[in-house]
């Protein structure tokens, strides 16, 4: 990666701050895995249109809760996307071209946590909901990710990312599906969007690259202290800061739980991109991040995976991104 992406700041509430990571208050405010084969296509949705774990949470207590929400600012540049032809554990769907990012953004250390979600959602719909308030909330699709973005947003005062309509199922209970999705914006760009929102897949991979670490020479020794995989994983998701942060202070971006990003599932172009948006045509969506037992190669940062929209697994969860828009 050759990239002048590297300042950082601690973000809090709209305040850029310097060094150290800072609470967002009340609100203030990818590593990866490959593309499904048939092998793969056996870690199938699972929960389907179950209803969603009551919780203990009083509506007007929600409101009033501190998600402690922190957030990175990573900044504006170029880099190489993808992986190089003789990168250990590669796949086909990653031939590297350069990208070029104009904002500067903001993202959230860790994975959104199954606290953050019930005190804003009013439920649990994790499958591992016995880890805790501190382990990522998973089982929600992209469109119930869409919709905590949005919810978030208009806590905060600020106008949602995302227009979602003719959704079925329910929010709340991480299994919405079907909708229509469009931007907040008349430039249809999540990059223009004044709210939260998922990050972008360049986005994302950026951030996992972090201070250009390179891949490492095996991909069975693939960041060990920041990673969990195979013979280094439990079948759970653990809490969201059990492993070290990369260069850039980011928890879980190789490991713990897939991520869901905003990008539709396509080949790489061949041209260089300036503020990519992934594939113009396709139903399927892009997740990041290696999980606990994915193996050594789906921790690298150029690594891919998608699924269908509605898909809710156990293993699947995301965090949200902002534009710095300053």
């Amino acid at each position: 990666m050759t990239s002048d992406c590297g300042a950082r700041r601690a973000m809090r509430r709209g305040a850029w701050l310097g060094a150290a990571l800072l609470g967002l208050g009340a609100l203030g405010a990818l590593a990866c895995t490959t593309p499904p084969d048939p092998a793969k296509e056996s870690v199938a949705p699972s929960g389907g249109d179950t209803a969603a774990r009551p919780v203990a949470v009083d509506p007007e207590e929600r409101a009033e809760a501190e998600l402690n929400i922190d957030f990175v600012r990573i900044s504006a540049g170029t880099f190489t996307m993808g992986s190089p032809a003789d990168e250990v554990g590669r796949d086909t769907d990653e031939d590297p071209f350069p990208v070029t990012l104009t904002r500067d953004f903001a993202l959230q250390t860790t994975e959104v946590t199954q606290g953050q979600w019930v005190r804003l959602m009013g439920h649990n719909p994790a499958y591992n909901a016995a880890c805790g308030d501190d382990c990522p909330i998973e089982e929600v699709s992209w469109f119930s990710a869409l919709a905590f973005a949005n919810a978030l947003s208009e806590h905060d005062g600020l106008p949602p990312c995302y227009i979602l309509s003719e959704c079925k199922g329910v929010a709340a209970a991480g299994h919405l599906r079907d909708c229509q999705v469009s931007i907040n914006d008349p430039s249809g760009s999540p990059y223009a969007c004044r709210g939260y929102r998922l990050p972008t897949e360049a986005e994302w991979e950026l951030a996992a690259r972090a201070d250009n670490v390179p891949p490492p020479p095996d991909a069975v020794a693939c960041f060990l202290p920041l990673a969990r995989y195979d013979s280094n994983a439990v079948a759970k998701s653990l809490k969201v800061t059990r492993k070290k942060p990369n260069a850039w202070g980011l928890y879980g971006m190789h490991s713990n739980v897939w991520e869901w990003v905003w990008d539709a599932y396509g080949d790489y172009p061949s041209e260089a991109v300036v503020d990519p948006l992934g594939a113009e045509t396709g139903t399927r969506r892009v997740h990041r991040g290696g999980r606990g037992r994915t193996g050594a190669r789906s921790c690298r940062s150029a690594a891919r995976g998608n699924l269908i929209p509605s898909s809710r697994v156990n293993i699947l969860g995301f965090r949200l991104a902002k534009t710095v828009l300053d």
